[in-house]
C-alpha cells in the first residue's frame, strides 16, 4: 500500500496539486524510510541505496520547502484560485 500512496502523493506535487497536503503525507513516510535505513544493519537488504539516508533527508527538506513556499506560481492550486 506505502508504494501506491508515495506514487500518487509524487504525482500530486509533481503537478501542484494539494501540494502542501502531499508534503505533510511525505514527512511521516520520509522519517519512517530515514529509521528504517539507520535501524537496519545488512546492507544487502538496500543494494541500490548509499550506506547513509541521503534520499530520505533530502526528501524531508523538500517536503519542508513545499510547505513553507507552497506550490509555486506553475501549481494547480495556484491556477484553480484564480480561475
Amino acid at each position: 500500500m506505502v508504494p501506491i500512496i508515495e506514487m500518487t502523493i509524487g504525482v500530486l506535487l509533481l503537478i501542484g496539486y494539494y501540494s502542501r497536503i502531499s508534503a505533510l503525507i511525505v514527512l511521516p513516510l520520509m522519517i519512517v524510510a530515514t529509521y528504517v535505513h539507520l535501524i537496519v544493519g545488512d546492507p544487502t537488504l538496500f543494494p541500490l541505496q548509499p550506506d547513509e539516508p541521503i534520499i530520505p533527508i533530502v526528501a524531508i527538506l523538500m517536503a519542508g520547502y513545499v510547505i513553507w513556499r507552497g506550490g509555486g506560481s506553475w501549481s494547480k492550486d495556484l491556477k484553480n484560485s484564480i480561475e
